[in-house]
């Protein structure tokens, strides 16, 4: 699934070596990404984008063609947030209820 990646940080080569968590707990992160670096004289320019399984990815984009149709039938952008906090608080007293 294509995602926008993260804002491009830049750091210094002197700044990874005396600190090289700052890219590898980036890499030790559970969560499934993909990371770029580029160099350019002594600066590392890097960003990462998470990736998500692939029931994560069904379900967004099941959701992204609810919504898709949804408005082609005239549903708007307020009342998809409506909805969306309608479902917050049905899940949050779920939650508590339980």
């Amino acid at each position: 699934m294509a995602q926008p990646a993260e804002q491009f940080h830049d750091i210094l080569l002197d700044d990874i070596k005396a600190h090289p968590e700052l890219i590898t707990d980036i890499l030790f992160d559970d969560d499934d990404l993909s990371l770029i670096l580029e160099k350019r004289g002594k600066t590392v320019r890097f960003a990462y984008l998470r990736r998500y399984g692939r029931d994560t990815t069904r379900i967004l984009e099941e959701a992204k063609q609810e919504y898709a149709q949804k408005a082609q039938e005239g549903y708007t952008r307020e009342q998809a947030a409506h909805d969306f906090l309608d479902a917050q608080e049905e899940i949050h007293q779920q939650l508590t209820s339980s």
